[in-house]
């Protein structure tokens, strides 16, 4: 059995390599062909499952006495809503083709996952700051009301800032997304904080890859770049690209953070696997 630390390089080779592979074929026009066009898209899918996979096999780690066993088991069903919604919009690309909808049934399994994982991060709040149920629900509340109280200011304004054919409804639910990402991964960065110098709280930065590439999805689709199918641009990739590897870089961090979990702080500098490493993987498995 290869060393943790080796595993772990071994993904973020594979990582680096997949977004390469994912961007070549993307500007060589891979995507001439229908069912080529439906296999870019399924990356996303693949990736988002691979993330969610990490994510379960992390809840599964913690005994169910464990308090953080139900916020990364929150976490986890978040991931696999993206994931289905990623399905979801593969399939519906394959259907429309270019005249692919920009609100579709897909975002309702988005939206959906986003709000599983506010709750996780609120709860691990509740947890890190010992609130009552009163708080915990009243935080929650007011993330949740910042959080639409911007996007409908975006979705208000934009139309008077930028010349677009999308709609308030279409803008409000595009702004939603790169501002969910963004409390996410800034209410994250506190909570990281509070763990043995922020060890376990890294798997939470990949968000802040998300809100970018949410932002410039939204930004480049409201002034009519973003390519939803067909022929794509250098900007639609970079979104693309950028989008794809925030899903594997959330992957690889649980990953590291399974590790930590099993192994300790310093399982990168193991030589061999503690057998206690082995019984406790074991047992979960």
């Amino acid at each position: 059995m290869k060393r943790p630390s080796i595993r772990w390089t071994l993904s973020g080779v594979a990582i680096l390599i997949g977004v390469a592979v994912y961007g070549i074929m993307s500007a060589t026009g891979f995507y001439s062909k229908p069912w080529q066009e439906l296999l870019l898209n399924l990356s996303f899918v693949l990736a988002a499952g691979w993330s969610a996979w990490r994510a379960s096999r992390l809840w599964r780690r913690f005994v169910p006495t464990d308090s953080p066993r139900r916020i990364w088991r929150l976490f986890a069903w978040g991931l696999w809503c993206w994931a289905v919604a990623e399905l979801l919009w593969a399939l519906l690309a394959r259907i429309y083709g270019e005249a692919m909808p920009v609100v579709t049934i897909a975002d309702l399994s988005w939206v959906v996952g986003c709000l599983i994982l506010l709750i996780a991060l609120a709860l691990q709040f509740r947890v890190l700051h010992r609130l009552a149920a009163g708080q915990f629900w009243g935080l929650l509340a007011v993330a949740l009301g910042v959080l639409l109280l911007l996007s409908g200011a975006t979705a208000f304004l934009a139309p008077q800032m930028l010349e677009t054919e999308l709609t308030r409804g279409e803008l409000f639910l595009l702004a939603f997304y790169p501002l969910a990402d963004l409390l996410m991964a800034l209410g994250a960065l506190h909570a990281a904080r509070f763990f043995g110098q922020g060890q376990l709280g890294r798997a939470w930065y990949a968000l802040f890859l998300f809100a970018v590439s949410d932002a410039l999805y939204t930004w480049l689709l409201s002034e009519g770049i973003y390519i939803l199918a067909g022929s794509s641009n250098a900007l639609t990739l970079l979104t693309d690209m950028l989008y794809l590897g925030a899903y594997l870089l959330l992957g690889w961090a649980f990953q590291a953070q399974e590790y930590l979990l099993l192994y300790g702080p310093r399982w990168r500098h193991l030589r061999t696997i503690p057998q206690w490493g082995f019984a406790g993987a074991d047992i979960e498995e």
